[in-house]
């Protein structure tokens, strides 16, 4: 792992992970963090999902919807 500086001085992830230093949500060390957004599956009417790294898509192909969740 990369020592992290704030304001010029290293900050404990550790601490801050332990809730001992700072206010702050959904920290992960040492771990994978990856979300399945496919997970429950968004996509209507047996739409397929897909997923990058920060948001999901539907394939409505062959569904006879259309829209971002197949809905339309």
């Amino acid at each position: 792992m990369q020592l992290i500086h704030v304001d010029d001085q290293l900050a404990d992830l550790h601490a801050v992970e332990q809730d001992r230093l700072g206010a702050f949500e959904n920290i992960s060390l040492d771990m994978c963090a990856i979300i399945d957004r496919c997970m429950p599956n968004h996509c209507e009417h047996g739409g397929r999902c897909a997923q990058t790294w920060d948001s999901f898509s539907c394939a409505c192909e062959g569904t006879g919807y259309t829209g971002a969740t197949c809905h339309t």
